[in-house]
């Protein structure tokens, strides 16, 4: 019988047999792959080898039983389904082009070993085994033994008929040709296939090791999805290979040295390779090539300059292997910062090297000479390993490497310096023979090698020192900013770049709104501004253009605009860059700043693009951090498009940045992916956002455009007219196709999809995305090729809201698309805010996709940084929900990436964030996923911080009898190791109302009692009793809830009356926030308090109200106040009350006042307080006759106002008020007096001074964290 009537469960392994043999097949010719199609068996590979279309039927059993001849009469006698003809056998002879493979778990007897290759099988016949009459007899005879066994329902009686008529007419001669292309695969099992499978990803596609199992459950999806459609699954299948394609590290056209073989030695045996040697003779080539060859044995391989980047990736907890190639760490051309640390640094790296972690560091000879002051590598050690010097390179290699531009170069030019090669008499560096190769043109001469090797060995910044000598730094540095190789500049934007005098905000839009309040029925149309005063070009400048122009370093164009004639000239100028010292480069940034902000569209972006090499080329912290504040002030360019270009500029960098940087990613995001259009204004149909030299005071609320003109641009496009559209062009036609999508076809997405705003592009996807389309192959292409987030946004919006319309062919290829936006982090950030909300009907409908949702979660939380901000309570909501919709498989997945997210993350979060470890729990898993539940736990508990470890623990506790034998051991294993922390793990286990018998025999071996007491505290380490209290007292920063109400509260009143407990404060800070009773409890402890401990228990007070000012307590206070020594009461107390007045009172009135101090002492309090001045002085002041309230305004002279201003302004800065609400009466009194705007602005300064917040340093000393883990 086929799998298929097993049952889902048993899917799994035929998935991975199918995956196993399709990846033999998929590079045959026209190969194709069908899952259980119909009439068919398990599956079935068609492919075209040698000229011939081959079909291999594939039937599956997972059985891990011996069989024999009635299993394989049994899989040869089976029928398609509902059919009594064509059956397994019948159409394995009648086709010769026909295959049959059994693949089995269980292991052949004897009667079958000639049906099994020997060594692996690549799809060709058995050529080595004779099969003979007796094999076609024994066959026969199991199958009509087989054909007996049948039921006799119609269907069956039918097919036992046929049957025997088929095997008793057979010629025997027929069948044991057919048994030459019958093949058995026996003893199969999912670590045999999951190791084939592995071998051929990462010969194939270099997949490595640690990215094998996300490949193959892509590669599952395939064939599910091929399962349901019963079609061709090949080119998906194909295409899931290629979809996230691994970067191989071969360098291209690499000439082999010839001690290649022994570097693979060292790096085999010492886990490290270090290689220098004089500049361009291949280092980083040799490296690479070092690199390919264990990324081809699975190893992930990082590249990169950052030693910082190579720690943290050898040091990620992972099993699987990698390796590291750190190119130039030290610096190239320009010298690393902080090179000893560095070097330091990459002693650590080293040191990390072991088994299945590779370091390869290849280091120019120069940077190592320079920072260790030695001048031979012979002399130098890093972390105990010598450098291997590649400076040395014989001619033969130097052949090689010449002979890879024969085809590109003349003949007499190839051969005349392979000659001199051959001869010894042209020995330089391969780098320079490249060089060569591209500029043997400006050779001089042919018949001299010094020659040669003088112009090989030339480069561009020695162009460019001859420049400088001559005075063009200045403007030579000024287009290399401002300029690219597309896009000139003209004289009037070159001179606002060059003068340093000229000043103004243009280009700048950081104020710019969505929309207005006070709305106008039509857009505002702004001019374009101009620069006041206009720039114009020194004299010196000008002089210099063209003298530059004459000897072809520099062109003007037709429109007067300037760039460099070659790329080469271009290089040279930049590399003017490194010749600058710290002030010089200030003064470049000012020129980059202002060609970024400045009133040309084009100048900005190609002045925002030339942030990436700027940065790249200085090694100055400081600089560094000029350009990275330069491209987030250009996140605010009244352009879009230079946005889009600093936001890609800051996402490279990202990891590269500080925490505090990282931590703006999320603004950067919506800096691009605005949705204020309506205040865009356009000139010369491009688009720009008001500058804040301008204001829109109102706009629109719908985008008003000409409608007419819209119409032709639609009907010329449909009747192949060649038109060109201007990004208000298609910025019209987006708005205009809002309500008639279906005009929207391929040529016009083609044409929309092409301008270069993406936010437009973004709209314009989201309008395609709505709907189902077909054959648009070549759109979604371009769409999903977007990496600005304002797509990935609109595009996944809009492909949720249309969902239920796409087919299931177009549903796919959306999903995979999703994937590869979910797998960067700036998409990952827009597409995680729907995703916490999936399960909303505003956001995705009244049928969530949840399909959707299982496979992009994972991704998308894996994408994101460790420093973004995230809604856990809303992670943790839609997760539940999904739970209700989800297979535990993709449960698991979810949940794995959610543990990972909580492992990497380096920022606070909620006490939602562990509600993993529930989820976790609340998944019926079947037994094939509790090892992967087990491993879950084990690294929740393994997390980083003492917070997070003891809600873990807590949950798991809590949730004791749902775990494992297994599970339980884990948790105990924490309970029983020693750690830094270990106080805090128990004493969340020991706060709990019923602690497992297991646990307390570990913790407390001998208690009887499933709950702590309060007597058994008692006894306890003292350490332990103080973690206990303070999580009690909610005076431990941890998220815990399973707390024992009965101990927590009988252990408040404890000590709240135990005078001697430096927890005692904490007690009266919990009891005035969360206890019921808390007056009434307050009120004994003071009852019973003599006079020194009144005066502890009215600071814990105090400190408390002016920290977080809970609800008053009345009865307290006057309890206090009563038991006080009055002289206590009016010295010490009052005066406190006065000073920090706004912290404890919400208004300066007495029945405000009185819910602290008794009637007895308000007047005294009034006394001390500086605001008594400030109601009794207006009050008297406004009594007199020269003054008059009249209709909310006060009438008065003007030498009585400025008498007014002068008395209160000179109390004010002798003894200011104390409370806010002080300063709103003063105010609101000079309004009515019609005071000045500026004496009303001193006040609100200084009354906005009040809040800024000044800790009140407690009495009393807050408890000593320092084992907590953070």
């Amino acid at each position: 019988m086929s799998i298929a009537t097993v049952g889902p469960a048993k899917y799994d392994f035929q998935d991975l047999v199918c995956i196993k043999l399709a990846l033999d097949f998929y590079k045959s010719g026209q190969a194709s792959l069908i899952v259980e199609g119909k009439g068919a068996e398990d599956a079935e590979i068609s492919a075209d080898i040698d000229g011939t279309r081959i079909v291999y039927e594939i039937q599956v059993k997972g059985s891990e039983e011996h069989f024999g001849l009635p299993l394989l009469a049994e899989c040869l006698s089976h029928f398609p389904a509902y059919e009594s003809t064509h059956f397994f056998l019948e159409r394995l002879v009648s086709d010769p082009h026909r295959f049959a493979v059994m693949v089995m778990s269980g292991r052949a007897n004897d009667s079958l070993q000639k049906f099994i290759p020997r060594g692996q099988w690549r799809g060709e016949e058995h050529s080595a085994v004779y099969f003979t009459h007796l094999d076609a007899k024994l066959v026969i005879d199991a199958i009509q033994h087989h054909a007996g066994t049948l039921k006799e329902t119609n269907l069956e009686s039918g097919r036992k008929k046929y049957l025997t008529d088929y095997i008793t007419g057979i010629e025997k001669k027929s069948l044991i040709a057919a048994f030459k292309r019958l093949i058995i695969i026996d003893r199969t099992t999912d670590a045999d296939l999951s190791e084939a499978c592995r071998q051929i990803l990462r010969k194939d596609f270099l997949v490595p090791d640690d990215l094998f199992d996300a490949q193959i459950n892509g590669l599952r999806s395939v064939i599910k999805a091929g399962r349901a459609s019963q079609e061709n699954i090949m080119p998906e299948f194909v295409a899931k290979l290629q979809e996230n394609p691994v970067e191989s590290v071969m360098p291209r056209e690499y000439s082999l040295r010839g001690d290649e073989d022994n570097f693979l030695d060292i790096l085999k045996n010492q886990h490290v390779l270090l290689l220098s040697g004089k500049p361009r003779v291949g280092k980083s080539s040799v490296a690479r090539w070092i690199a390919a060859s264990y990324q081809r044995e699975g190893y992930r391989v990082l590249r990169t300059q950052d030693a910082d980047v190579a720690e943290r990736f050898l040091l990620d907890p992972v099993s699987s292997h990698r390796l590291v190639l750190i190119d130039d760490p030290l610096g190239g051309a320009h010298a690393t910062n902080k090179p000893h640390e560095k070097w330091m640094l990459l002693n650590r790296v080293i040191d990390s090297a072991r088994t299945g972690r590779k370091v390869i560091i290849a280091q120019g000879q120069d940077r190592l000479y320079e920072l260790n002051d030695v001048i031979d590598l012979s002399d130098l050690l890093l972390s105990g390993h010598h450098w291997n010097d590649l400076s040395d390179t014989p001619d033969s290699f130097l052949l090689k490497c010449w002979a890879q531009y024969e085809s590109h170069i003349p003949s007499e030019v190839y051969q005349t310096i392979a000659g001199y090669i051959s001869q010894g008499r042209l020995n330089i560096e391969p780098g320079c023979l490249s060089y060569l190769a591209m500029t043997y043109s400006r050779l001089e001469t042919l018949a001299s090698p010094e020659k040669i090797i003088r112009f090989a060995r030339k480069e561009s910044r020695d162009l460019a020192k001859g420049l400088v000598a001559e005075g063009y730094k200045r403007l030579l540095l000024g287009l290399a900013v401002s300029t690219s190789h597309l896009e000139s500049i003209s004289d009037r934007e070159l001179a606002w770049v060059l003068n340093d005098e000229s000043e103004g905000s243009y280009g700048l839009s950081g104020n710019s709104l969505g929309y207005s309040l006070w709305s106008r029925e039509k857009d505002q149309v702004l001019p374009f501004p101009d620069y006041n005063p206009e720039p114009e070009l020194a004299s010196s400048d000008g002089d210099n253009l063209d003298r530059l122009e004459k000897r072809h370093i520099l062109q003007i164009d037709d429109l007067e605009r300037t760039n460099f004639t070659h790329p080469f000239y271009r290089a040279a100028a930049e590399s003017l860059l490194g010749e600058t010292g710290r002030r010089e480069f200030i003064n470049i940034e000012r020129s980059l700043r202002k060609g970024i902000f400045c009133l040309s569209p084009s100048t900005a972006r190609a002045s925002a693009s030339n942030l990436f090499w700027i940065y790249e080329q200085t090694n100055v912290a400081s600089n560094k951090n000029l350009i990275i504040q330069l491209a987030i002030n250009g996140l605010d360019s009244s352009y879009p498009s230079v946005r889009d270009i600093c936001f890609d500029f800051l996402i490279q960098q990202t990891s590269t940045l500080s925490s505090n940087i990282q931590e703006q990613l999320p603004s950067w995001t919506l800096k691009v992916n605005t949705y204020s259009h309506t205040v865009l204004q356009w000139e010369n149909g491009q688009p720009w956002y008001p500058m804040n030299s301008e204001r829109i005071i109102s706009t629109g609320w719908v985008h008003e455009y000409d409608k007419q003109h819209v119409e032709t641009l639609l009907n010329e496009i449909a009747s192949d007219f060649d038109v060109t559209l201007t990004s208000k062009d298609a910025y019209d036609i987006v708005h205009h196709l809002e309500t008639s999508r279906e005009r929207l076809d391929h040529k016009l997405m083609a044409k929309l999809l092409s301008v270069n705003e993406s936010f437009i592009r973004a709209m314009a996807a989201k309008l395609w995305m709505r709907v189902n389309r077909e054959n648009d192959c070549e759109i979604l292409e371009r769409i999903f090729n977007e990496t600005n987030p304002v797509v990935a946004d609109s595009v996944f919006q809009s492909a949720m809201k249309g969902w239920h319309l796409y087919s299931e062919e177009r549903q796919h290829y959306v999903l995979n698309a999703l994937e590869r936006f979910a797998s960067q982090p700036a998409q990952a950030n827009v597409m995680m805010q729907l995703l916490v909300i999936f399960e909303r009907e505003h956001a995705t409908g009244d049928a969530p996709p949840w399909q959707v949702f299982s496979r992009l979660f994972s991704i998308t939380l894996s994408s994101l940084t460790a420093n973004v901000h995230l809604s856990f309570s809303r992670l943790a909501h839609v997760v539940e929900e999904a739970q209700k919709e989800i297979t535990p498989f993709e449960m698991m997945d979810i949940l794995t990436s959610w543990v990972k997210f909580l492992e990497i993350q380096t920022i606070y979060r909620d006490g939602h964030a562990l509600n993993a470890t529930n989820a976790l729990l609340d998944i019926e898993i079947p037994e094939s996923l509790q090892s992967q539940r087990l491993s879950l736990i084990e690294r929740l508990l393994a997390l980083r911080s003492t917070c997070d470890r003891m809600r873990v623990i807590q949950d798991l506790v809590y949730a004791w009898p749902q775990l494992t034998t297994s599970e339980r051991a884990a948790v105990s294993a924490v309970i029983i190791k020693a750690s830094p922390d270990h106080r805090w793990i128990l004493a969340s286990v020991l706060i709990i109302s019923h602690i497992p018998r297991e646990l307390i025999e570990i913790i407390l071996p001998g208690y009887e009692d499933s709950a702590l007491s309060i007597e058994s505290m008692k006894s306890l380490d003292p350490a332990l009793f103080e973690a206990i209290a303070l999580i009690a007292t909610h005076s431990a920063p941890s998220n815990i809830y399973h707390i024992n109400s009965l101990l927590q509260n009988a252990l408040i009143k404890m000590l709240v009356m135990d005078e001697l407990s430096p927890i005692a404060p904490m007690a009266f800070d919990y009891v005035v926030t969360f206890f019921k009773d808390k007056e009434k409890l307050l009120c004994e402890v003071i009852n019973a308090a003599d006079e020194r401990r009144l005066q502890k228990i009215f600071d814990y007070l105090f400190y408390f109200y002016v920290d977080s000012n809970p609800e008053c307590m009345p009865l307290v206070w006057e309890m206090l106040f009563i038991h006080a020594d009055e002289d206590i009461a009016c010295n010490n107390w009052l005066p406190k009350f006065a000073k920090f007045a706004n912290r404890v009172f919400n208004d300066f009135n007495i029945q405000e006042i009185e819910n602290f101090i008794p009637q007895k002492f308000i007047n005294l309090f009034l006394e001390q307080s500086p605001d008594t001045f400030y109601y009794v002085y207006p009050h008297n002041f406004l009594k007199g006759e020269l003054c008059e309230e009249k209709d909310n305004e006060i009438i008065l002279s003007e030498s009585m106002l400025s008498i007014f201003i002068a008395n209160i302004n000179d109390r004010m800065a002798k003894s200011p008020p104390a409370h806010h609400k002080t300063y709103d009466h003063i105010m609101d009194i000079l309004r009515k007096m019609h005071a000045s705007k500026e004496v009303i602005r001193v006040w609100n300064e200084a009354r906005s001074n009040l809040f800024n917040y000044k800790r009140l340093e407690p009495s009393f000393p807050l408890p000593d964290l320092n084992d907590w883990q953070y």
